[in-house]
């Protein structure tokens, strides 16, 4: 189920950096795992990697149908995604899905956004964070700190009880130019995204 509505709403442990390092973006590009791809998205200025199995799903511009025929999805998988997706069309975010087990509507996903930090300082990030996501209605909320090149970054992980409860993992990070990117991982009910931390350390902002 597709859960960006909360990716800044209101505005997992261990990083790839130490503490304290100061690294410019570009000077930090994350490396892309083998079998891997590397996804941007000029508008939203974010990009990230995932597995190969994951695709981008063009919400912006309403052509969901169309990014699934590009990357060769088709059937009950393109049916369980455009149903996911259809209430993000024309929203200006990054939305990428895993292809493998779409079904019934509820499919892992990724998405992603960038927008001015208001003022958020690396010490509020992880309070502010947990505190907007609770004012969405957020529960079981369990948080902690980390640095992803170089950056100040929180990973949350919360259940949102809608018709069925589903669980995500929220990680926002702190970019240059007073803005913050946040990224939300959202799951189906009772499953987990295994290379959830690795896609994580690879988030950057765009120039």
């Amino acid at each position: 189920m597709a859960l960006s509505s909360a990716v800044l709403g209101g505005c997992s442990s261990g990083g790839d950096d130490a503490a304290g390092e100061k690294k410019s973006a570009a000077a930090s590009a994350p490396a892309v795992p083998d079998g891997w791809r590397k996804i941007e998205s000029p508008e939203v200025g974010l990009s990230i990697a995932v597995p190969q199995r994951w695709v981008k799903v063009d919400v912006n511009a309403g052509e969901i149908a169309e990014s699934l025929r590009k990357a060769g999805v088709s059937g009950a998988s393109a049916e369980a995604i455009e149903q996911g997706a259809a209430q993000l069309e024309g929203k200006n975010l990054l939305y990428v899905v895993d292809t493998a087990g779409a079904s019934g509507g509820y499919i892992n996903n990724i998405s992603g956004l960038c927008g001015p930090n208001g003022g958020v300082t690396a010490e509020q990030l992880e309070l502010v964070t947990k505190a907007g996501l609770a004012r969405i209605g957020a529960q079981d909320i369990e948080s902690s700190t980390l640095t992803i090149g170089g950056m100040p970054a929180v990973k949350v992980g919360y259940t949102v009880k809608a018709a069925i409860a589903a669980r995500a993992v929220q990680v926002r990070v702190l970019v240059p130019g007073d803005r913050i990117c946040g990224v939300t991982f959202g799951m189906k009910p009772g499953e987990d995204i295994k290379e959830l931390d690795e896609i994580a350390r690879t988030i950057r902002p765009l120039p």
